[in-house]
């Protein structure tokens, strides 16, 4: 979900809670799939947060992104916790701060498959928008770059970069059943 940063235009206060609602969200998005043994599929928790523009909804969590890159979140969720323990002062021009925000909103956008938007950022509301890249080379099987089987709202944006598609490759960019309402 790849776009300019916004961050840096919030106030430190709305940063900071920002960055303890990223890092709660990271923590319990971990310690739940710590201790989840043979439970249903995790479910992003319904985040109607005074700091989000917009609202989260309660979705399946791509365990695949939780599988590839857990050691990424836990890392990036370390280092935001002496930020949300006040150890450091949250300063909206420390731009290695921003980069590590922004990489997890966008870890945790990728496992809830929604965006998370902080009031005051001028992009689509938390809980809106997939947006989806894939880049193959060549595809000689099937390749789904969006597969939707409900969502009731919201919108998805694909886009699918393929260099050659072999005798026997398919490949969709969108492929489900429902979206909007």
């Amino acid at each position: 979900m790849a776009e300019p940063v916004t961050l840096a235009v919030l106030g430190a206060a709305v940063l900071t809670e920002g960055i303890t609602f990223l890092y709660g969200q990271a923590t319990e998005l971990l310690k739940r799939r710590r201790e989840r043994k043979d439970q249903a599929a995790l479910v992003t928790p319904a985040a109607d947060d005074p700091v989000l523009a917009g609202r989260l909804e309660p979705v399946p969590v791509d365990e695949r992104v939780l599988e590839e890159r857990d050691e990424e979140l836990i890392t990036l969720t370390e280092r935001l916790g002496s930020y949300v323990h006040g150890i450091r002062p949250v300063d909206p021009a420390n731009t290695e701060l921003i980069a590590q925000v922004e990489a997890l909103r966008s870890l945790l956008e990728l496992a809830y498959r929604q965006r998370i938007t902080f009031r005051g950022e001028e992009r689509e509301p938390a809980g809106s928008q997939v947006d989806v890249v894939a880049t193959a080379k060549r595809v000689d099987g099937l390749l789904v770059a969006a597969r939707i089987d409900s969502v009731r709202g919201g919108r998805v944006n694909v886009d699918v970069d393929v260099e050659e598609v072999g005798e026997t490759g398919t490949v969709y960019g969108f492929q489900g059943r429902t979206l909007g309402g």
